[in-house]
């Protein structure tokens, strides 16, 4: 692409030898580029005009943490080739013990990532929806919708409120006093959650690429070729 510099890169061997690996080291890179594309959201969406600029963050970390939640699951599912590569790309096991118990749902954020994946970014699940619509039947005005002058912007307030409600359920219910701090710490799990399975992630990818040989390039240096001969098409 544009702009790199750097990369590594391999023959087909490693497709060809091992599919399965190769589909899942390709699931891994899935994850990891969903996860960075959702901060990089997340971090524009800061920069951008209101009414919009609140609902996009919202959106980017709700989606951030559903992303998180598929990764784990990738992650437990794919543990037994994983952890063998992730220790030979360089992770340490005080790593391995922290993402062992993220797959097992003992992390502060597992119930947290689970809510936003299954129940309110791919789903908007109706009795998880319901009751925190219900709770807004206590205010005395409901705001439905809100825009800019020209409508061009425009924001679908009680959904807004309620996705938030939803997510952080345990601290939309907790005193004022206690929300910020709650709020907060829901974010801190969150963030932990996804940095632990992304350094995870890319332990093993740097694990995989020692052991099918691929080799660093940086522009300007010339290729090396692959010794495997190709692969012909017989019906042709």
């Amino acid at each position: 692409m544009n702009g790199s510099d750097v990369w590594y890169e391999s023959g087909p061997e490693p497709i060809l030898d091992d599919p399965d690996l190769a589909v899942l080291m390709v699931r891994i890179g899935l994850a990891c580029n969903a996860l960075t594309a959702q901060i990089r959201a997340g971090r524009d969406a800061s920069r951008r005009p209101p009414p919009g600029k609140t609902r996009d963050i919202v959106a980017s970390l709700v989606t951030f943490c559903a992303y998180t939640n598929e990764s784990i699951v990738l992650a437990k599912g794919g543990m037994a080739r994983l952890r063998g590569l992730a220790l030979r790309g360089g992770a340490p096991e005080s790593l391995l013990g922290q993402v062992g118990k993220l797959c097992a749902g003992k992390h502060p954020a597992s119930d947290l990532l689970k809510r936003a994946r299954n129940n309110l970014v791919f789903h908007w699940n109706d009795a998880v929806i319901r009751q925190s619509v219900l709770e807004y039947g206590r205010n005395q005005r409901i705001v439905w919708y809100e825009s800019n002058a020209g409508h061009a912007d425009v924001v679908h307030r009680l959904s807004f409120e309620v996705l938030v409600h939803a997510l952080f359920i345990e601290a939309s219910t907790a005193g004022p006093a206690d929300t910020r701090r709650l709020f907060n710490k829901a974010m801190s799990d969150a963030q932990n959650a996804m940095g632990l399975v992304y350094e995870f992630f890319t332990a093993a990818l740097f694990g995989y690429l020692k052991a099918c040989g691929a080799e660093q390039r940086k522009r300007g240096k010339p290729r090396r070729r692959s010794t495997r001969a190709p692969v012909v098409d017989s019906s042709v």
